[in-house]
């Protein structure tokens, strides 16, 4: 989060968790006692694989810093920015991929703020401090499956937990239990921010919006678009509760409308807020918001397609019939890249 004053975070902060009993991580696969992963350490090998996502002497600089605070978040602004991770964060000891995924949707989120400059000016308004942060929760959940999936060093520390079959239900499964950790200690109602429930859907939107980009082309049934979100909305007694009033998920495009207009802002003239992305990551981690009419016509009529296809395998062909309709093309545009 990008640090705004929230009194409510001082008093309900996933720092109240009980501390993790320090004992040493081991892999899956040789069960051989390894180097104690901690928080610090992760948050620094997500920061060094992100930045080796952009060609050399190009992208972001990410310093990660072990400073007094209640919670994560984005301090200082242009060079000075850096990502601050409270001591326990850094101190606890991640020993489970369920304190993995936990912990990267939060370098994500965090990733997601500095990335687009978000600390560089104040806010106009609360509407504009709910935009920035819809977006980051989206884009940061992106940032962890990219670097979960692409990330050298994250890599190294991700794949012994996921051997032998079923992995990517496995870890979705996983998700599933970090983002209700997540509802139990970060998410609050707030004006600044989204509800609860509208931040894990659009963790759940950024989760599959990667895997809509990676399985295209290998995975011909759309029906994962449905076990997806099922894993992730109802993976935990926490956010299956707030799922029991899905009234608090809105439709309000302003909000995405309000993050596109902050971040055409901060593009300005420039290719690309941060340039120099290497070009297999562009579909996924574009830092551009400048993007024709002709590619987002192009991006509308290839989510409707991949919806109908899903309508249809559910034995339920108008079942999205609504929703397109109540869309129209000049908002839709806004929002589909």
């Amino acid at each position: 989060m990008a640090e705004i004053q929230i009194s409510k975070y001082d008093r309900r902060s996933y720092l109240n968790q009980k501390p993790a009993k320090k004992t040493k991580f081991r892999s899956r696969e040789d069960n051989m006692p390894q180097e104690i992963l901690t928080g610090e350490k992760l948050a620094r090998a997500a920061a060094a694989d992100f930045r080796n996502f952009f060609y050399p002497f190009t992208g972001p600089s990410i310093k990660i810093c072990v400073e007094a605070a209640n919670y994560p978040c984005v301090r200082g602004s242009g060079s000075n920015a850096r990502i601050v991770i409270p001591n326990e964060m850094a101190e606890e000891v991640i020993d489970t991929p369920d304190k993995l995924h936990f912990h990267l949707l939060i370098i994500g989120h965090e990733i997601a703020h500095l990335v687009h400059k978000h600390c560089d000016r104040k806010d106009r308004d609360k509407a504009e401090s709910r935009s920035v942060e819809y977006w980051a929760d989206f884009y940061g959940a992106k940032v962890m499956m990219t670097l979960i999936t692409y990330g050298e060093k994250i890599g190294m520390i991700y794949r012994p937990f996921y051997t032998g079959q079923s992995k990517l239900e496995k870890a979705l499964n996983s998700m599933g239990i970090a983002v209700g950790r997540l509802v139990e200690s970060i998410y609050v109602e707030h004006v600044l921010y989204p509800a609860p429930a509208e931040r894990v859907s659009l963790v759940s939107n950024g989760i599959t919006s990667f895997l809509r980009h990676e399985l295209a082309g290998k995975v011909h049934s759309p029906g994962w678009m449905i076990s997806v979100p099922m894993r992730i909305l109802f993976g935990a007694p926490a956010t299956r509760r707030l799922m029991n009033d899905p009234e608090k998920i809105s439709n309000d495009l302003s909000l995405i409308k309000g993050a596109r207009r902050r971040h055409l802002e901060v593009q300005g003239e420039k290719t690309a807020i941060i340039p120099g992305l290497k070009p297999r990551l562009q579909p996924i981690l574009s830092l551009s918001y400048t993007i024709s009419y002709a590619e987002m016509e192009r991006g509308r009529r290839q989510t409707w397609e991949e919806l109908d296809r899903l309508a249809v395998e559910l034995g339920e062909p108008d079942l999205f019939k609504e929703a397109k309709s109540s869309w129209s093309t000049k908002e839709l545009l806004e929002i589909v890249t």
